[in-house]
């Protein structure tokens, strides 16, 4: 009786195991859409993640939020700030860049709040 309840003990573990391995991995956050517009933002907070400079991630994240409140004026100085700072790689300045132009697009699409 008590080999019969080790096996099906056994057997409930190997199949908890198993089944606890088909994780899926977490998606990537997509880009913003605002009035129509995409800004692609995430990939530039990607960009900046684990920069020695903590007051480039501090003036991406401050745009982030500007941008998701409706203050776009006020995220497009942030960015066009960031983009003069010569502690950014090329990658993130042509990041920087493009995240511009589209915050660009996003003012001449619709007011802001």
């Amino acid at each position: 009786m008590k080999t019969r309840g080790l096996w099906i003990g056994i057997i409930i573990t190997i199949v908890a195991v198993f089944t606890g391995c088909n994780k899926k991995q977490p998606t990537p956050p997509s880009v913003y859409e605002i009035n129509g517009v995409k800004v692609d933002m995430p990939a530039l907070q990607a960009a900046v993640v684990g920069s020695p400079f903590p007051d480039i991630q501090a003036a991406v994240n401050d745009s982030s939020l500007d941008l998701r409140y409706g203050q776009y004026v006020k995220a497009y100085h942030s960015l066009d700030k960031l983009a003069s700072d010569p502690n950014l790689t090329e990658s993130q300045k042509k990041l920087v860049a493009d995240v511009i132009e589209q915050v660009k697009q996003v003012m001449k699409a619709g007011p802001s709040r």
